[in-house]
């Protein structure tokens, strides 16, 4: 199999993992701080918008940072497993 193949399924794993972790986290933060369970659908026009928005706002944060802080986590990985960073994390000088 091709590294960046391997690679790919690391990064995208590590991804799909951190996303469902820190959803469950969010959500259950949100019914303990509110005493409602989170929106499943914000745009349902049955979730007010002031609701829909802070939890757009504090899920898109949220995943986007434990999506990278697991990406770099998985990289740091495979640069102890392989000696080298993947090749698509690397850039190359223009």
């Amino acid at each position: 199999m091709k590294q960046d193949y391997k690679w790919w399924l690391v990064s995208t794993g590590v991804a799909m993992v951190a996303n469902t972790l820190t959803k469950s986290m969010m959500e259950r933060s949100y019914l303990r701080v509110t005493g409602r369970r989170a929106p499943q659908n914000p745009a349902s026009p049955k979730v007010a918008w002031r609701q829909a928005f802070v939890w757009a706002m504090a899920a898109g944060a949220l995943v986007a940072l434990s999506e990278l802080l697991a990406e770099r986590g998985a990289a740091a990985g495979w640069r102890r497993v392989t000696g080298k960073y993947p090749r698509s994390l690397i850039r190359k000088k223009t």
